[in-house]
């Protein structure tokens, strides 16, 4: 096990500053507003921590080495897939990956039926169940990076993403439990 002793941090994509502040308040500690200059400068006055032109990301260790920055740093991040984190963290790196991005060859259904997106009209209970089905995706994904050792995970879904974190985060002994019983016999 390569799992790193922190926290792992929850990043969710932002493109205005009310939606920087429903994401902080469903559990993301830090928002991603683009390149949008404007976006993030109004983001950071708010007092919301902003993924901005002070972090160096880049696409794999290998990026990070072509980009010049020869050790990890607290503000260097590796960009790579669900598969690649736990090697990107046996080297050193900060990793940042994104757990709403489906596999390729998960993109369509094996009946060959047109993938499944989020535009369904709602179902019985209310809600979409392909958002639900991509929300507990994420979580997984999520979760398994997380264990590997990943620092900062991007997600559109949030709330669920930070649930499965924090059992994860629980299981790992990094964090208490939220609810914790004792029994003897």
């Amino acid at each position: 096990m390569s799992h790193s002793q922190e926290r792992t941090v929850v990043l969710a994509p932002a493109a205005s500053v009310a939606e920087a502040a429903e994401a902080i308040a469903a559990g993301a500690q830090m928002v991603d507003a683009g390149g949008d200059e404007a976006l993030i400068a109004a983001i950071q006055r708010e007092g919301i921590d902003v993924l901005d032109a002070n972090w160096l990301i880049c696409d794999g260790p290998a990026g990070l080495v072509a980009a010049g920055a020869g050790t990890a740093s607290g503000r260097t991040l590796a960009r790579v897939a669900p598969g690649e984190v736990e090697a990107a963290v046996a080297a050193g790196w900060r990793v940042l990956v994104d757990a709403d991005t489906a596999p390729p060859d998960d993109t369509a259904p094996p009946d060959g039926t047109a993938p499944p997106d989020d535009t369904a009209p709602p179902d019985d209970a209310g809600g979409h169940e392909d958002t639900r089905i991509a929300a507990a995706r994420a979580g997984a994904i999520a979760a398994i990076c997380a264990w590997q050792g990943a620092h900062i995970v991007r997600t559109r879904h949030v709330t669920e993403v930070r649930r499965c974190l924090d059992m994860t985060e629980a299981i790992l002994g990094i964090r208490p439990p939220a609810w914790a019983v004792r029994g003897l016999g």
